[in-house]
């Protein structure tokens, strides 16, 4: 009878044992279900003008593909980027005789014919930009393993941000300490594509 209380006893704890070496885990992911519930999804402070300029940040080079997706913007005028094969500066403008769908494609080559629609020219920068379009991504301070990340949308003319699409990602454990460095990448139930591309359009 004692042993069998015994086995009972060891056998009874082990879930105890499970728990506090993952309460860390737990905790961490519990408090990242509370940040998606407070973070702002979608911030405009001022809607955004249609048919003007924008730029990526010209200080990072970037590939062409980044600027194809924002000139497939039905509103946008042109893009100016600094492009990473040739660090060279263009404008990109849409050229295609259709109008453009009104969404954010994942990625706007997937159209048959997509490379006629488009045209790299080097920038003139008699033409003006109105908006730059910054990516961001900051480890939150003070959080497990959880980061803050999203898109910006900056007007040039007073240096603030007018838009911000924030979505929050938290990894259940440390990679570094996982089979063969699995991911254990969380984000937010309500940030999909299509909720951020229909939003990003809406603030036109």
């Amino acid at each position: 009878m004692k042993n069998t209380l015994k086995t009972i006893g060891y056998i009874s704890i082990i879930p105890l044992l499970i728990g506090l070496f993952f309460f860390d885990n737990i905790k961490g992911y519990y408090r990242f279900k509370e940040l998606c519930k407070q973070e702002s999804q979608l911030v405009v402070t001022k809607k955004l003008e249609r048919d003007v300029g924008w730029q990526l940040d010209l200080g990072k080079p970037t590939s062409q593909f980044s600027a194809l997706v924002i000139a497939s913007l039905p509103y946008v005028r042109f893009v100016r980027f600094r492009n990473s094969s040739d660090n060279q500066i263009y404008d990109m403008y849409y050229v295609g005789k259709t109008n453009r769908v009104p969404e954010i494609p994942l990625d706007p080559r997937n159209r048959n014919g997509w490379e006629h629609d488009y045209e790299n020219r080097p920038a003139n920068f008699v033409n003006k930009v109105t908006y730059q379009w910054n990516d961001f991504n900051e480890a939150l301070q003070n959080e497990l393993r959880t980061n803050r990340y999203g898109e910006q949308i900056i007007d040039l003319r007073t240096k603030k941000v007018v838009v911000s699409l924030t979505n929050i990602g938290y990894a259940l454990f440390d990679r570094n300490h996982t089979f063969l460095d699995a991911p254990s990448g969380n984000t937010c139930d309500w940030y999909n594509v299509k909720w951020r591309n229909q939003n990003i359009l809406s603030v036109f």
